[in-house]
């Protein structure tokens, strides 16, 4: 499974921690935001000196990776352990360094027990409400969801 995500820097072309700690050791774990933590995981977002250590400023607790170094966050429905595969810098009209794109590779996801199917081998949609960072302040929940069947190829005959 492979993954992309952005991070965009701050004022000046600065980087974010989460970009420094992904080159500084090449591995990551992307946690999925859900409704009962969303408080807790945006203030993560703070512009906090290095030396602050985001999981105890936003009362989340760390949990070990099984693969790579990172930690994960105990209170994620979904948690994803990541490789760096690639990075792609963005730079606006000016040249001006202003996002990096990142895409991993998961090498391990834990799902939290009550939100998986193992019949069917999916996270159980019901009970996750994964939230979404959509730039700046704004975030988005999912609404309802649906199954849509694909059509098969002997449809378009």
């Amino acid at each position: 499974l492979t993954l992309a995500f952005s991070t965009c820097t701050k004022r000046g072309a600065v980087k974010k921690d989460t970009l420094n700690n992904l080159e500084s050791n090449g591995e990551c774990v992307v946690n999925i935001i859900s409704e009962w933590f969303v408080e807790s995981a945006n203030f993560c977002s703070g512009d906090f000196p290095d030396d602050v250590d985001e999981f105890e400023v936003a009362g989340l607790t760390k949990l070990s990776s099984d693969v790579v170094r990172p930690p994960r966050v105990k209170e994620a429905a979904v948690q994803l352990e990541c490789k760096l595969k690639h990075k792609y810098e963005i730079v606006n009209d000016k040249d001006e360094h202003t996002a990096t794109m990142c895409v991993v590779e998961v090498v391990k996801s834990h799902v939290k027990k009550e939100l998986y199917d193992p019949e069917k081998g999916v996270v159980k949609f019901e009970g996750y409400r994964p939230i979404s960072r959509l730039g700046g302040t704004t975030y988005g929940k999912v609404g309802d969801t649906f199954s849509l069947p694909r059509p098969e190829k002997d449809e378009f005959r």
